[in-house]
């Protein structure tokens, strides 16, 4: 296998993968909740390499000091998991 070969495979297995649930923002560590979407979560203007998706909101919150998103989450409540 060249490096195309593995270029395009890699890329395959990207498309492929499911798309989690919460989406971190590792710049302004906020998390959203991707099946609650709202206008005001701009989830489009998370640059690249600033996204990281997580199963669930414990997750997110185990992984960073993350704030929730006040149009998706409710509002600021960084460092706790109540949801």
């Amino acid at each position: 296998m060249d490096a195309d070969d593995r270029a395009a495979a890699r890329s395959a297995g990207r498309a492929s993968l499911p798309v989690k649930r919460f989406l971190g923002n590792v710049h302004t560590l906020e998390v959203h909740d991707r099946y609650r979407e709202r206008p005001g979560c701009r989830l489009s203007e998370i640059a690249p390499g600033h996204g990281r998706g997580y199963d669930t909101l414990r997750d997110a919150l185990a992984d960073r000091s993350y704030g929730n998103c006040y149009w998706c989450l409710g509002g600021e409540l960084r460092g706790t998991s109540s949801r």
